[in-house]
């Protein structure tokens, strides 16, 4: 028996698929050139090398046998096989996962296709009728699989079950083949794609978005219900043209990253070119994209005034730093001239509004800073003031609530309690002022003796008498 290692040979562009061969050339007895002509796929070398494989097995087998049953062969030979066929199989198995994918998404030959996926399902098949299954004219799966492009969902799911259920097969090949199953729906789509894509070209035509749209169709205004502007940006993440990241993110399953954008959409010559602040081609003579344009943030503005912030690194809207907003380097966010001595939180607005769940850091509409230092939506805010009057992340009041209180104080002193409850008292915890205290018992209101405020909350009921503030 020759040494395994010096029968190896790679094959160039094949993803490391190894091939065994013998003095004369043929693969265990199998001469891959009589059929080359035949058998022109990748899929066919992969046959070849597992009939390789189960020959070299037999022969290992037979091996075993004679060291069991003869003292005088040694055991290294033997391992050495046993290890070298091991590693064969398994790098085997990731080229042909590679090469195998790509031939199924690429091929629209219907003969090829279905070899591929038989191939998949079936690759380890036995004997002569491994060859006869693949007969190009018979587009049926031999092995008795039903036709998988034509299963509907529960067919689907009642072949996984089927194969998951399975005790003889392998977990890697039961896996293998549920995943199969499970994409097959997916692979027949790719089959109905024209071949090849395009090279990106100036010339758009069937990239998604390569018409213009327009903030105001009856006065024909580029733009999109966002931002009014003359481009469309080329997202890294898809390659299709959208008006702005939220056009994108409204129909796409993934978020588009702005500054990624090296490609822009003139909207009036349709012309894909770099990101920049003019058209470059020479019909649109210099057109103007948007009348603010960050290259860093690579954002278009023909509407609003903008600034870009080299803190935040970002652009806000506004006139600028020291003009109508300052940068306060301890919450690291943009903060109207007006809140220069707010309460200072570490970082404060980078996390969501409590109301809505918007990234606050990075949102683009407007920011309200409360008296405990926390922050939300204007929007937000005056839509939540209309029924709560505290935080709603650490209870403290929103803002002076004395004439409220007030009311409340008028409210206790004309109501009568029932005689059972009249001497009650319960421990309260101010909300305002973090104090402890007690207070007469109510079913509603309670009064913290140290501030005056009613945004408590009850610690304890005392049933005995004698409350002392």
């Amino acid at each position: 028996m020759a040494t395994p290692l010096a029968g190896i040979q790679h094959r160039d562009g094949g993803g490391g698929v190894a091939v065994m061969t013998t003095v004369n050339g043929t693969v265990n007895g199998i001469d891959p050139m009589s059929r080359k002509k035949q058998n022109s796929s990748p899929i066919h070398i992969f046959l070849f090398f597992h009939k390789a494989i189960r020959s070299e097995l037999d022969l290992l087998h037979r091996s075993a046998i004679d060291f069991a049953t003869n003292s005088h062969v040694e055991i290294e030979p033997l391992l050495k096989r046993y290890h070298f066929l091991r590693s064969l199989y398994k790098h085997h198995c990731n080229a042909e996962d590679e090469l195998t994918f790509y031939w199924i998404c690429c091929l629209a030959n219907a003969p090829v296709m279905y070899n591929c996926i038989w191939y998949l399902l079936r690759s380890m098949g036995t004997g002569s009728d491994l060859h006869e299954a693949l007969d190009p004219n018979d587009y049926t799966f031999k092995p008795g699989w039903k036709d998988i492009f034509r299963m509907n969902q529960n067919e689907l799911e009642s072949e996984i079950r089927k194969v998951s259920r399975d005790p003889t097969l392998d977990p890697r090949r039961k896996d293998y083949l549920i995943q199969n199953l499970m994409t097959s729906g997916w692979i027949a789509a790719q089959q109905k794609l024209p071949q090849g894509r395009k090279s990106e070209t100036s010339d758009v035509e069937g990239v998604h978005g390569c018409s213009p749209s327009f903030r105001d169709a009856e006065k024909q205004v580029f733009g999109c219900e966002h931002y009014k502007r003359n481009c469309k940006l080329r997202a890294a993440c898809c390659q299709e043209l959208f008006t702005c990241r939220f056009c994108h993110d409204n129909v796409s399953d993934h978020t588009m990253d702005r500054k990624a954008t090296t490609e822009m959409m003139c909207m009036n010559c349709l012309i894909v070119q770099p990101v920049g602040p003019i058209c470059s081609t020479p019909s649109c003579n210099g057109l103007s994209m948007a009348k603010y344009y960050c290259s860093y943030c690579k954002f278009f503005d023909d509407e609003r005034t903008v600034y870009h912030c080299p803190f935040c690194n970002l652009c806000r809207l506004g006139k600028g730093l020291g003009v109508d907003f300052f940068h306060c380097m301890t919450c690291n966010y943009c903060l109207g001239i007006k809140l220069v001595d707010h309460k200072c939180r570490e970082k404060g607005l980078e996390t969501n509004c409590p109301i809505c769940c918007d990234f606050l850091f990075t949102s683009s509409a407007s920011v309200r800073a409360l008296p405990c230092g926390h922050f939300m939506h204007s929007a937000c805010f005056q839509a939540y003031a209309c029924t709560h009057y505290i935080c709603p992340i650490c209870s403290k009041s929103m803002g002076d609530m004395s004439v409220y209180f007030g009311m409340l104080d008028a409210l206790m002193a004309s109501e009568v309690l029932p005689e059972e409850y009249r001497d009650r008292c319960q421990d309260i915890l101010c909300n305002d002022c973090d104090k402890k205290g007690n207070a007469p018992f109510h079913w509603l209101y309670h009064k913290c003796g140290s501030c005056g405020s009613y945004n408590t909350r009850v610690i304890k009921v005392d049933p005995i008498a004698g409350c002392s503030n």
